[in-house]
């Protein structure tokens, strides 16, 4: 096996952000390189054993799917949390689920299917886990999502520009997608083989035939479903620990602060979410550092330069669940299948 230099691992690691849609995808990449298919393909195998990289797969745009997608907190008893939990993590449109230390000690993220809503999910799994209560907490506003390249330097606590906020409403119109579609955007989540002629493997297992494969590819990417084919690159963290922030902002100042916060760089996300009686957080940001207590000296930090407002810091005991999103998984079905006969016991 040829050993890959630093100079064409930065270009092929560049080169894999986004993959040709080809009949020889690699070849394409090799020809940009100056190096041969062979090369190329021993070379990407090299960075997943090194795993600088994951795979080679579809993103696509959950919300343009029609998906809908929300935080969830539980208040379960102590005595019982594991149970509860083991609940959430069975739900396949569970991506993330910790134990935290606040009263409301189960958090989860849910995928929620375009043939399913978000508030009968969430009741059937308040009743499945035994909840006490339960918080559904979409996103209303996004105000940032990205990783943080550095937690150190004067410089790179706070940037200043323009508005960065995003109003998330809901989808309008749900794409008309065929069985075909359906079966392709499955198989485009999976890990594109490291072989010459990969796309004709998903023909095969899809039975659509590698030029109608193609158009369909495009015109999901004309849709805004296909976001972008490539692989998941692994970045290096700068830090080792994180906290989830929730902040009691004025209703009149919430974007002024979210977007203030959005350019703090030890914040890699923040967006606005809905507050309830006795749950009067307006704001969340997830604050990081290279330990808990570095991380709770950024969160003092963010406070003192935002001005104070009433917040609190809630750390994960344990981390249950962390998995991308499979969209029309199978296995769905299969769930709501079994829901009555659990709710029976």
């Amino acid at each position: 096996m040829v050993r890959i230099s630093e100079s064409i691992q930065k270009k092929l690691l560049k080169q894999l952000h986004q993959v040709p849609i080809e009949h020889r995808p690699f070849h394409v990449m090799a020809q940009r390189l100056g190096i041969s298919e062979q090369e190329c393909l021993e070379h990407i195998q090299q960075l997943k054993d090194k795993h600088f990289l994951s795979g080679i797969r579809a993103e696509l745009d959950g919300r343009a799917l029609g998906y809908d997608c929300a935080m969830v907190a539980m208040c379960v008893n102590p005595t019982e949390v594991d149970q509860a939990a083991a609940v959430l993590c069975d739900f396949p449109g569970t991506v993330k689920c910790d134990i935290r230390n606040d009263a409301f000690n189960l958090w989860a993220t849910l995928y929620i299917n375009p043939n399913d809503t978000l508030d009968r999910t969430v009741q059937v799994l308040h009743a499945l886990a035994g909840a006490e209560q339960t918080l559904i907490l979409p996103t209303l506003k996004l105000y940032k999502l990205r990783e943080s390249s550095t937690l150190t330097g004067e410089e790179s606590w706070c940037k200043g520009g323009e508005d960065l906020s995003t109003d998330l409403q809901p989808t309008a119109v749900r794409p008309s997608l065929d069985k075909k579609d359906l079966v392709l955007l499955r198989a485009l989540q999976e890990d594109l083989p490291l072989l010459e002629m990969p796309f004709n493997v998903i023909a095969a297992q899809t039975g659509i035939k590698e030029r109608e494969l193609f158009e369909r590819m495009r015109s999901f990417e004309q849709q805004g479903l296909l976001v972008n084919f490539g692989a998941d690159i692994h970045r290096k963290r700068p830090y080792k620990s994180h906290a989830v922030v929730l902040w009691e902002v004025p209703e009149g100042r919430i974007d002024a602060i979210g977007n203030k916060m959005a350019r703090m760089r030890p914040v890699s996300h923040c967006f606005r979410k809905p507050t309830y009686p006795k749950w009067p957080y307006s704001l969340y940001s997830v604050i990081q550092g290279e330990s808990q207590e570095a991380t709770k000296d950024a969160i003092n930090q963010v406070a003192e330069r935002l001005g104070q407002f009433p917040h609190k810091s809630l750390f994960s005991l344990n981390t249950l669940k962390s998995v991308p999103i499979k969209y029309f998984s199978l296995g769905l079905s299969a769930w709501w299948k079994k829901v009555p006969a659990r709710l029976k016991k």
